[in-house]
C-alpha cells in the first residue's frame, strides 16, 4: 500500500476555460472530475479525530504511521484506534470566484483504502497545549490481529 495523503483536487484539464462565477461543470454519468480523501481516526465507531497522511512502515509487516493527526481525545501507548482512510469522488465541479474550481457533487459510492484496527506504540505530541484539541506529529501504530 502507498502512503494515503488527504487532499481535494479537481482535473483542471477537464473543465473549461475562462468560467464564470457560480458555472458548474458535470462529467458523463460514470465518470469522476476529482476527488476528496479522508482519513478519519476512530475509537468505538465514534469519529475522534483525522490524519494528514497514514502510510505503512517500507519492509516491516504490520507496522503504519499516521503523520500530523488531530484529535478530541488524547492518544497514548495501547491505545486501540480503527483507522479508516477513504476516498469521496465527485462528478461536478463549481468555480468560485477567486479561488478556482472546486468539487460540487458527491458520487454516492465512496473507496475504502483502509479499514483496520491499529495499536499505538507511540504519539509525538506537538502544538499549544489544550484540554480539547492535541495535535500529533506522528502517530506509530501496529496492527491488531484479528481473531479467527
Amino acid at each position: 500500500m502507498l502512503p494515503i495523503n488527504t487532499r481535494h483536487s479537481v482535473i483542471s484539464s477537464l473543465v473549461p476555460d475562462n468560467p464564470k462565477p457560480g458555472q458548474t461543470f458535470t462529467m458523463p454519468e460514470g465518470q469522476v472530475l476529482g476527488a476528496s480523501y479522508v482519513i478519519s481516526i476512530m475509537r468505538a465507531d465514534a469519529l475522534i479525530g483525522d490524519a494528514l497522511q497514514f502510510s505503512p512502515v517500507p519492509n516491516v509487516s504490520g507496522k503504519s504511521l499516521l503523520s500530523r493527526a488531530t484529535t478530541s481525545v488524547p492518544l497514548r501507548k495501547g491505545m486501540r484506534v480503527r483507522i479508516l482512510a477513504q476516498q469521496f469522488s465527485f462528478k461536478s465541479a463549481i468555480f468560485i470566484q477567486y479561488f478556482g474550481w472546486m468539487g460540487h457533487d458527491v458520487i454516492d459510492t465512496v473507496n475504502v483504502f483502509a479499514d483496520k484496527i491499529y495499536k499505538i506504540e507511540y504519539a509525538l505530541r506537538v502544538g499549544l497545549p489544550s484540554e480539547k484539541f492535541f495535535i500529533y506529529e506522528k502517530v506509530c501504530l501496529t496492527t491488531v490481529e484479528e481473531k479467527s
